[in-house]
C-alpha cells in the first residue's frame, strides 16, 4: 500500500512537469498554457515513510506471538517437580515491616504432606495466622537439586526455611558437595537480604518398600549432625527435627512419611521457632 501511494504521488508530478502542457479541469493536458511551477511540500516524503513505519510497527505486534510456558521438569524417582504457585499475599502484607511474617518454605515430601490430606503448612498457617509461609515443597526433592534452581526461585519475605536433604544422605551424596551446597545457598539467600533458617531430618525406620534401609537411616544422622554443625558455624536458626519425639513405625505411614500426629509434632516445633524469630503470631 505505501508503494503505491507513493508512485501515484510521483508520476502526477510528472505530468504536471511536462513542457509545454497544463492540466485542465477535467484532467487532460492543455495545450496553449505554459505550466505552472509545481509546488513540493518538502515534508511529504517524510510523512508516507513514517505512515509506513507505523503500519509496519502495528502489525509486527499483531503477529508477535506469546512466549510458551516452561515445561515441568523430571523430578528424582520418577514424575515431575514443578513448584507449586507461590501463595498469593494478603492485602494486609503491604509494608516492610509486614514482610518480617512472610516465609519462604522449601522441603521434600514431609513438608508437602505425602499421604496427608492437607498440607501441613496450610495447617501451620491456621495455627499461626499471623505467618504467612509460601509453600515450595516439592515431594522427592533433593538438597543437590534444589539448588540448581534455587536461585531462579522467587521468594517474598524476609525469612527462608530449607528442610530438603535427607534424600542426599539415602543416596549417598559425598558429605563435602553436600556442606558446601548447603552452605552456597545460604550465602545466597543472605545476598538477598534475607535470613535462613535450616531444620534437621525427620525419622524414618528401615522400609524395604521404599528402599531405606539401616545404612540409609545411619546416614541421615550423620547429615543431619552435619547440617545442625553447618548452622552453628554459619549462625542460622536451626529447627531440631530430629529432637522432636518420635514413636517409631507408627508414627510414619510407610516408614518414611510422617503420619497425621507426627508431622503436626514436626510441624508445631517449626511454627514455634518461626514465630519466636519473627514475632509473629
Amino acid at each position: 500500500m505505501c508503494l503505491r501511494f507513493t508512485g501515484a504521488a510521483q508520476k502526477n508530478r510528472e505530468l504536471r512537469s511536462l513542457p509545454g502542457r497544463t492540466m485542465s479541469k477535467n484532467g487532460l493536458p492543455h495545450p496553449s498554457r505554459r505550466p505552472a511551477p509545481a509546488r513540493r511540500n518538502p515534508g511529504e516524503p517524510f510523512r508516507v515513510l513514517l505512515l509506513c513505519a507505523a503500519l509496519t510497527a502495528g502489525l509486527g505486534d499483531v503477529a508477535r506471538a506469546d512466549p510458551p510456558a516452561p515445561a515441568p521438569t523430571s523430578a528424582p524417582g520418577g514424575g515431575t517437580a514443578v513448584e507449586p504457585p507461590a501463595v498469593a499475599l494478603p492485602a494486609t502484607v503491604a509494608s516492610a515491616a509486614s514482610l518480617r511474617c512472610v516465609i519462604d518454605v522449601y522441603g521434600d515430601s514431609i513438608v508437602a504432606g505425602a499421604d496427608l490430606e492437607v498440607r501441613p503448612l496450610t495447617i501451620l498457617m491456621r495455627k499461626y495466622p499471623g505467618l504467612t509461609l509460601v509453600d515450595h515443597a516439592v515431594p522427592a526433592m533433593q538438597l543437590t537439586d534444589l539448588a540448581a534452581r534455587f536461585e531462579a526461585s522467587p521468594r517474598t519475605g524476609r525469612w527462608v526455611v530449607i528442610e530438603n536433604g535427607v534424600i542426599d544422605a539415602w543416596r549417598n551424596v559425598q558429605a563435602a558437595v553436600f556442606v558446601q551446597t548447603l552452605q552456597r545457598m545460604i550465602e545466597r539467600v543472605r545476598a538477598e537480604g534475607r535470613e535462613p533458617v535450616l531444620t534437621g531430618f525427620s525419622r524414618q525406620v528401615v522400609a524395604s518398600s521404599l528402599h531405606i534401609h539401616k545404612q540409609q537411616l545411619l546416614r541421615r544422622d550423620q547429615y543431619d549432625l552435619l547440617v545442625h554443625r553447618l548452622a552453628q558455624t554459619m549462625k542460622v536458626p536451626f529447627v531440631d527435627w530430629g529432637a522432636v519425639r518420635f514413636d517409631g513405625a507408627r508414627d510414619l505411614t510407610d516408614g518414611v512419611h510422617p503420619g497425621p500426629a507426627y508431622s503436626q509434632r514436626l510441624h508445631d516445633r517449626l511454627g514455634a521457632a518461626l514465630s519466636a524469630l519473627t514475632g509473629c503470631k
